[in-house]
């Protein structure tokens, strides 16, 4: 668990809730003295990650779209025999 304040108006909590075949679930907590605000918090936060994610070479991806990526590749494999 790893915890971050931010300029004393905003926490948040990082928890690695679980190792899986192919990837780390985490869960994002916060906590914030400005409700309002926490849309556009969620938003930096979200771009934030998809940027170190990219500077890093990482490619998230979801379920949906490494299946396709498995199919398409089996097919490829087929066709060039």
């Amino acid at each position: 668990m790893k915890i971050f304040l931010y300029n004393h108006t905003f926490v948040l909590i990082v928890l690695r809730t679980n190792l899986d075949d192919f990837f780390v679930s985490y869960q994002l907590n916060s906590f914030i003295n400005k409700p309002k605000d926490m849309p556009a918090i969620y938003s930096r936060l979200h771009q934030n990650i998809l940027d170190k994610f990219s500077e890093a070479g990482i490619e998230i991806m979801s379920p949906d779209t490494w299946l396709k990526g498995m199919i398409i590749n089996q097919q490829f494999q087929k066709n060039k025999t």
